[in-house]
């Protein structure tokens, strides 16, 4: 079984090689000095989610809670979309 994800960026698609068994490494990482990480914690913080940037590189860190709803993850979700958006767009 493969699963295949729409989104090119999938925060799954490192799980990619555990169900297909094949992986290709293509990804680009942001300059450092970018701050990339830590400009879209800021950004998240703004709309209210909290997000820390991880310092391992590109990485973004969240802890929800286990009472997690369904709404709550598509609003967590749908914020860190734009505040990705948003730090590109200015980059």
């Amino acid at each position: 079984m493969r699963i295949v994800f729409t989104e090119t960026c999938s925060p799954f698609r490192r799980l990619e090689p555990l169900v297909s068994g094949c992986y290709r490494d293509d990804r680009v990482f942001f300059d450092p000095a970018l701050k990339v990480g830590p400009q879209i914690a800021t950004a998240l913080a703004a709309s209210g989610v909290i997000g820390r940037a991880m310092p391992q590189g590109d990485i973004l860190g969240f802890a929800p809670p286990l009472c997690l709803t369904r709404e709550e993850a598509d609003t967590i979700v749908a914020k860190t979309a734009d505040a990705v958006k948003s730090v590109l767009a200015s980059l």
